[in-house]
């Protein structure tokens, strides 16, 4: 949280630089960290897999971001305790060990949530979801949306998936601060804390391909970003 606090008040201040009377507005580009780039850097930048734009309207300019959308690292044991004690208190499922943990992260913006037709359909709300997810490792899995904003979750269908508010905020600072404003993310945990966030609109698919990567990583503990 501090870090993202140190990288918003860096983007901050050079925002109040800007020259306020400028009749063109001007772009200006910059990585995940705020560091300011040419616009040629940006889009080699963005153009390299596993990463989005975010674009931001001021009234005196335009701002892109580069953000990464896959993350990975290793949780501190502490954390990793904290997470699985939480979450075992405030769900109903029973929480086995030897699983992976899978926590599907609503962030509940309501732009991003919003449907003028019903119950999403989106597809990791499909049968085969966490059916084929335990088949690729077994797996504890988590619906978490972010806290006091259920009212966004309207359409992904309440009445037959358990919405769990996040506990304490603990998921969205332990894996959600770092690429602010994605309308959905999730990430994938192994026994040992080494982890994949995915951080962006994603697919079933996507879920189980990086729960398969996440199986390599946690026996070669070789994390690459």
């Amino acid at each position: 949280m501090m870090k993202l606090l140190k990288y918003t008040v860096r983007l901050v201040i050079f925002l109040l630089t800007i020259n306020l009377g400028a009749q063109n507005k001007k772009t200006y580009f910059f990585n995940e960290n705020f560091n300011p780039l040419t616009a040629s850097d940006f889009n080699k930048l963005t153009r390299e897999n596993e990463r989005f734009e975010v674009s931001y309207e001021l009234d005196t300019a335009f701002i892109e971001v580069s953000y990464k959308t896959v993350l990975r690292g290793q949780l501190s044991n502490e954390d990793f305790e904290s997470l699985k004690t939480k979450l075992k208190q405030n769900s109903k499922e029973i929480f086995k060990s030897d699983n992976y943990i899978v926590i599907d992260f609503n962030p509940g913006f309501l732009n991003c949530n919003n449907s003028n037709k019903g119950y999403s359909g989106w597809n990791i709300y499909d049968r085969d979801y966490l059916k084929k997810l335990n088949k690729v490792h077994p797996t504890n899995h988590f619906w978490i949306y972010r806290s006091q904003s259920k009212e966004a979750l309207k359409y992904h269908h309440l009445d037959r998936i358990d919405w769990i508010e996040d506990p304490d905020n603990i998921v969205e600072k332990l894996f959600f601060t770092s690429a602010p404003n994605t309308c959905y993310g999730v990430v994938m945990i192994s026994v040992n804390g080494t982890y994949i966030s995915y951080h962006n609109e994603f697919s079933k698919e996507t879920v189980w391909k990086y729960t398969e990567e996440l199986t390599k990583l946690s026996k070669t503990n070789n994390l690459k970003e």
